[in-house]
């Protein structure tokens, strides 16, 4: 009977235990070092002790003679009993209570340490916000100079400044209404490089200042730079949303990262430029030349881009899906993993591609030219039913699988290749 009393004390105070812990919502990640450390340890031997004297009271006090027994039983034995749980309670509690304020204090200090970074941020917004002023005066005096030459040409001290002055001006966090920017951008650099587009600077000095200069971050959302000599520049991660480049050149130029959502880039070219990573949804490149460009991981999802030029392009694991390529020329690409689904690829030329991995589902492709374009498996052909391609029955007819002979692979994991089948094409020749 009293090992079952025992035990049930035992069970009680560890609910009550456990109940104190939850109500003061224990804060295990807000203990740190050795304070943390030494309160568990604390809490498990004041544990531990308790349940000892629960069980083993003959541990802590001299049992009582026989005479004393019962007269002594309720002033000696209860009373230190119920104090001995007080205390370790009470010492929990405490316990406790202190490592919530710690925890408190801690967050409190964090909260502080942001709201100063915050404040640090918008002051150097602030500060580089006045870099504006010094854009207009290098311009104004760069006007100045060109106004009396008809050849346009500054002198190697206006462009040692524009240079200077461009590089100087890095992103920041900008401040616009009451939030700031997603990314560090550099709107400085957008107004230069606009400016410098519509002074008519000599195409000479304007190609020297463009690879002297960055523009990484620039800020050049819905201006409209039309037929611009852009070539060479470096606009990585810069904010060109909705611009319009209708005609302009921007070979061999660097747009990682760049954001042209909702761009107009009709007839502009982008031959040997790095796009990698670059966002283009929504875009229109109609007519584009993007030749021997890098446009891995590009996105590119319901745009237009109707008889354009990407021959020899990387895309690779890019994401094109839902995207209008009528009549374009994608021969000798790598598409490795890129997402053509739902895409319009009707008449596109796909000659010498490497289509290994790519998603076509619900794609049309009626009319495309597929001739020795490389795909992975033997079974390439009828899945296009099963990925419910348009013009799946006339590529089934029109191309056989052969198993790729070259050696080494042009594309490694390409094991096949798509020729066309002979025999439908000379019935096709003798019906005409």
């Amino acid at each position: 009977m009293k090992n079952k009393r025992n035990l049930l004390i035992g069970i009680l105070l560890g609910v009550i235990l456990g109940w104190i812990v939850g109500a003061f919502g224990f804060p295990m990640r807000g203990m740190e070092g050795s304070f943390g450390l030494g309160f568990i340890a604390l809490g498990i031997f004041s544990l531990g002790l308790g349940l000892l004297y629960v069980w083993r009271q003959d541990l802590f006090f001299s049992p009582p003679d026989a005479a004393q027994h019962n007269s002594t039983r309720s002033h000696f034995l209860r009373l230190p009993r119920m104090l001995v749980v007080l205390i370790l309670m009470g010492s929990l509690v405490g316990g406790i209570f202190l490592i919530r304020q710690e925890a408190l204090f801690t967050q409190q200090k964090k909260l502080q340490k942001a709201h100063m970074q915050q404040q640090a941020t918008l002051l150097e917004a602030a500060r580089k916000s006045n870099q504006g002023v010094l854009v207009n005066n290098l311009l104004n005096k760069l006007d100045d100079e060109l106004a009396d030459q008809s050849a346009r040409i500054p002198s190697k001290e206006a462009i040692a400044r524009t240079v200077a002055l461009g590089n100087s001006f890095e992103p920041y966090l900008y401040w616009n209404g009451d939030s700031l920017s997603a990314h560090k951008i550099s709107p400085e650099r957008g107004q230069l490089l606009l400016a410098l587009t519509l002074m008519n600077i000599d195409s000479t000095s304007f190609d020297t200042i463009k690879a002297r200069t960055t523009f990484s971050g620039a800020v050049l959302r819905g201006a409209d730079m039309t037929a611009a000599n852009l070539n060479l520049v470096d606009l990585r991660a810069a904010d060109m949303k909705e611009i319009i480049l209708v005609g302009a050149q921007l070979n061999q130029a660097d747009l990682r990262k760049s954001n042209l959502w909702g761009s107009t880039l009709t007839d502009a070219s982008f031959m040997m430029t790095d796009m990698k990573r670059a966002e283009l949804s929504w875009a229109d490149l109609s007519g584009a030349k993007m030749n021997g460009s890098d446009l891995n991981g590009i996105t590119l999802t319901n745009a237009h881009v109707r008889e354009a030029d990407l021959s020899g392009t990387l895309i690779q694991w890019a994401d094109l899906k839902g995207t209008v390529f009528s009549g374009t020329n994608i021969s000798d690409s790598d598409l490795l993993g890129t997402d053509m689904s739902q895409a319009d690829l009707r008449q596109v030329n796909f000659s010498n591609s490497n289509l290994t991995r790519v998603v076509l589902a619900d794609a049309d492709l009626r009319g495309a030219n597929l001739t020795n374009a490389a795909v992975q498996h033997a079974q390439w052909l009828d899945r296009l039913t099963e990925w419910q391609v348009r013009g799946a029955a006339e590529i089934q007819q029109r191309y056989i699988l052969v198993k790729d002979s070259l050696r080494p692979r042009q594309y490694h994991d390409a094991r096949y290749r798509l020729i066309q089948n002979e025999k439908v094409i000379s019935t096709q020749t003798t019906g005409g």
